[in-house]
């Protein structure tokens, strides 16, 4: 993963409930002041596969049915697709790997199981053991990093600001601040670090702003 440990670099989590999608025109767009806008790149239609040999993420391949639309084009330049019912965002935009994952719901914060790819840091934390132990060096390093990182694999999107992190407690109480009820509310939770807790108020974020326009 390019990048992506708690970089201003896992969900768009966008439900209709939470966002006025009437407004949101169908189409592929290349970035996020072009969804903020509602002027997609691409207004043409797609169609949108599993890819079955991956399951966290859950991924789609994504073509265009407008042949002078390359594939080439939707997986570098596309960060995310509506198709109307639907939102997809571009995996390997956020330190994935290639593909797209595809939303139910649509709000300020999105949130998904995902793997991310090594950052540079891991990288050569990899070659400086590699060059010191050689190959089992490489090997002993390459497997604690990869399981340190499928540890990890709940991340949490904002769409206001286009960074994407770890989904962790300490993440959630930070972006309560703003909403002091939901924020001492979160305070007196018993189990703080359970998944079931924290997107329950990613949740209630979402259904309070759910007048605003991202």
């Amino acid at each position: 993963m390019k990048k992506f440990i708690f970089l201003a670099f896992m969900t768009f989590t966008f439900s209709v409930a939470y966002c006025q999608v009437n407004t949101i025109r169908p189409g592929a767009y290349k970035n996020r002041n072009e969804f903020k806008n509602h002027n997609p790149s691409f207004d043409c239609d797609f169609t949108f596969k599993n890819k079955e040999d991956l399951k966290i993420p859950k991924l789609y391949k994504v073509t265009s049915k407008n042949h002078d639309v390359k594939s080439s084009t939707i997986n570098k330049e596309i960060l995310c697709i509506w198709d109307g019912d639907h939102f997809y965002l571009n995996s390997k935009r956020i330190g994935m790997k290639k593909g797209f994952i595809r939303f139910e719901t649509y709000g300020k914060y999105l949130y998904f199981q995902g793997i991310p790819q090594r950052a540079f840091s891991q990288d050569d934390a990899v070659l400086n053991s590699t060059m010191a132990f050689g190959l089992a060096g490489w090997a002993v390093s390459s497997a604690v990093i990869n399981s340190q990182n499928k540890k990890n694999n709940l991340f949490v999107y904002s769409s206001e600001t286009g960074v994407t992190n770890y989904l962790t407690s300490k993440y959630v109480a930070m972006i309560l601040r703003p909403y002091t009820e939901l924020s001492m509310k979160f305070e007196l939770e018993e189990d703080k670090d359970a998944s079931r807790v924290l997107i329950r108020y990613l949740n209630r974020i979402n259904e309070q702003d759910s007048s605003s326009d991202y």
